[in-house]
């Protein structure tokens, strides 16, 4: 063997063309992406679940204010607050105890989470009380906690906030406030 192949010299280059990178280039070696995945599954899993169904709660329990905040809208998001988006979060929850679908979980979690948050901004779009205003700070937390709270990947979370953060601004730029 030549002191190339040895593995500790091999990282050793990687780290030396890393260094050389852009950072929105950077990548873990598939390896050691393929170790940290497997390592931190059943971490992840639990994570996902856990604050998932939290996440839930907290979400349907900020619609008890909807009936006085956006009461102009109340009759035609509830169904949205309360069974569609909640039942959309349960199923993501459901999928991760399915090996098939493991796979996939993070990206149903952003999906759902990602639904929350665009479910959010529709809700106050719709309605055109002063008290609707209050609505886009919500909108932050939200995404503060898909990205922190359930540790989502950064690609998917840049993703999320993305989609997010440009329906908000179509929005905002006709909201009258």
């Amino acid at each position: 063997d030549s002191m190339t192949d040895h593995p500790a010299s091999r990282l050793e280059q990687e780290l030396a063309a890393a260094e050389k990178q852009p950072w929105f280039k950077l990548r873990l070696l598939p390896a050691l992406e393929q170790s940290f995945q497997s390592s931190t599954f059943d971490q992840r899993m639990r994570r996902y679940r856990v604050f998932g169904a939290l996440g839930i709660v907290v979400f349907m329990l900020y619609g008890l204010i909807d009936k006085y905040y956006l009461a102009d809208v109340y009759g035609r998001i509830w169904m949205w607050r309360w069974l569609i988006l909640p039942g959309i979060g349960v199923a993501s929850i459901i999928s991760s105890f399915c090996p098939p679908l493991r796979r996939w979980y993070e990206y149903t979690v952003v999906i759902a989470g990602t639904a929350f948050v665009l479910g959010l901004i529709w809700f106050f779009s719709l309605s055109r009380m002063p008290t609707a205003q209050h609505y886009y700070g919500g909108v932050m937390l939200c995404l503060v906690f898909l990205m922190f709270g359930l540790r989502i990947p950064f690609r998917l979370a840049c993703y999320s906030s993305m989609v997010s953060l440009l329906y908000l601004g179509w929005v905002l730029v006709d909201w009258p406030f």
